[in-house]
């Protein structure tokens, strides 16, 4: 009887160290099953009809989008400000406001007090103009280090992303893990190492069943550049892979002036939207993963 008892009392321990282990790994794959579309670059004078276009669509599909707006670069243009706030009350197409940095600066080449202070400018104007204060950081140049989830920490920033690539995780979903991190695991451009080239949507459609197979979610970064006309300018000299290079971003969003909409980049944009929603996937803000 003594035996017996040890061995299913040994069994039932077991089952539930296993159950334990079970939960503890199923935390690291997020259920949400959902897709949140990320539009980062955001600002003044500065492809205008192109951002406003990508704006119409997600509000036409009644879709959630996550604006991704340089701080400091944002501000003076009326049109632009304007055509926000009328979308950001829209409960029906969520279109939610984030803090891209205030200069777009690459935050590695900045202390912690630093970078606390860029999140905390960026977050303050961004609450004066638009009466939001962010609580997603999108990563410009989507590179961090280990003082940039500090400062997000100091400034109350809930939820992080960069890229997958160089963003290994976890993605746990539980409040040890704050700032929450979903870095972006499809995009609907390529880099060919001069542009920014926009895909067909099935490639990026193909991306994101992987995502959400491996992880459970999928974040789609955007770029405006994409969705515009090409003209003979290369953002190649600033592709920023070293801390030490030197980067003007106020030169190089001079010589996209004369883009306009890219007609066929948007139906794209469409098309993908829609077969997002026919595999069953929701499409939610950034912040809403996390629900």
């Amino acid at each position: 009887m003594g035996k017996r008892f040890t061995s299913l009392a040994l069994s039932l321990a077991l089952l539930s160290i296993s159950a334990l282990f079970y939960y503890s790994f199923a935390q690291l794959r997020n259920p949400c099953q959902c897709v949140a579309f990320r539009l980062d670059d955001v600002e003044d004078h500065y492809l205008d009809k192109v951002n406003m276009q990508i704006m119409k669509v997600f509000q036409e599909k009644n879709a959630s989008l996550s604006l991704g707006i340089v701080g400091n670069l944002f501000g003076h243009d009326e049109k632009l400000i304007s055509f926000i706030r009328n979308r950001i009350n829209d409960t029906n197409a969520q279109l939610t406001i984030s803090n891209h940095g205030w200069n777009h600066e690459d935050f590695r080449r900045f202390s912690k007090e630093d970078q606390s202070l860029l999140i905390k400018r960026t977050n303050e104007k961004l609450n004066d103009i638009l009466g939001v204060t962010p609580s997603v950081f999108i990563a410009p140049f989507d590179v961090f280090n280990k003082d940039t989830i500090i400062a997000l920490k100091e400034n109350g920033i809930k939820y992080f992303s960069s890229i997958i690539d160089n963003d290994t995780g976890p993605y746990a979903i539980h409040e040890d893990a704050i700032p929450y991190d979903f870095p972006s695991t499809a995009t609907t451009s390529d880099d060919n190492g001069t542009y920014w080239i926009g895909v067909k949507h099935e490639n990026t459609s193909t991306q994101i069943e992987k995502s959400i197979s491996k992880y459970g979610f999928a974040v789609v970064e955007m770029h405006p550049y994409e969705y515009s006309t090409k003209h003979d300018y290369s953002y190649k000299p600033f592709n920023i892979t070293n801390p030490k290079d030197t980067f003007s971003y106020e030169e190089f969003i001079k010589n996209w002036e004369k883009a306009r909409i890219d007609w066929k980049q948007i139906r794209e944009l469409q098309l993908l939207i829609d077969e997002v929603r026919d595999k069953g996937y929701t499409i939610v803000p950034i912040e809403n993963l996390a629900s």
